[in-house]
């Protein structure tokens, strides 16, 4: 078997000393290979052009450009690269807004080097992950949030799917799983967008965490 290939890595955050400190966390994984830092959003797309980083820590509130502006210009730029929110914020408000631009993984700073790795992980996987401190901020009280919701009544079959789709699965990968055709996941899905009045996957996805209806 082949070496595994290493990973670039981008940095974005306007505090040096957290930079430094992320990119020690990262030196301990064996699949990080170059890591570059930038210490704002418009020098991160300067850096981008020429680094082309697989995977990217994102800060959210920078001067000149904030994160989120920075997360949908990057994946203008390099549409495959992976984004992880690395934030000190942990409520919804900030999570679910980051998901709508489209990053992948949000990890609260707080967090230890196993949610690093896990993060990293499951972007890489094709999955989307959430720092296990941040479970009660999105899932909270689901009872009272799916009440809500309860006129949409999602079949059991739908959460199913609905849970793989905020996972980060795609239709052919949902259909392998559960054993069924894609004809018939994409028919899920599709009556999903239909009963939470959304008309794209980051919507849908906001839509279901705000409900509360995974867990």
């Amino acid at each position: 078997m082949g070496r595994q290939k290493k990973i670039k890595v981008l940095i974005v955050d306007d505090h040096a000393i957290l930079r430094d400190g992320l990119e020690r966390a990262l030196n301990t994984n064996e699949v990080i290979g170059k890591i570059r830092h930038a210490a704002s959003g418009k020098e991160a797309i300067e850096v981008l052009k020429k680094f082309e980083p697989e995977i990217v820590f994102m800060d959210i509130f920078m001067e000149e450009m904030d994160g989120y502006e920075t997360s949908i210009r990057i994946l203008e730029i390099l549409p495959n690269t992976k984004i992880i929110a690395f934030s000190q914020f942990d409520d919804k408000e900030h999570i679910t807004g980051m998901f709508s631009c489209g990053v992948k993984a949000y990890v609260v700073k707080t967090s230890g080097i196993n949610a690093i790795n896990e993060a990293i992980d499951a972007v890489l996987e094709g999955r989307n992950y959430f720092s296990k401190e941040l479970s009660n901020v999105i899932f909270g009280d689901i009872k009272s949030q799916r009440e809500s919701f309860a006129p949409k009544k999602l079949t059991q079959r739908e959460l199913e799917i609905l849970k793989y789709i905020i996972d980060g699965f795609k239709i052919r990968q949902i259909a392998e799983k559960l054993h069924l055709s894609e004809r018939t996941i994409e028919w899920h899905k599709n009556n999903l967008m239909d009963k939470l009045e959304v008309d794209n996957i980051p919507s849908l996805v906001q839509v279901a965490i705000k409900g509360g209806f995974v867990n």
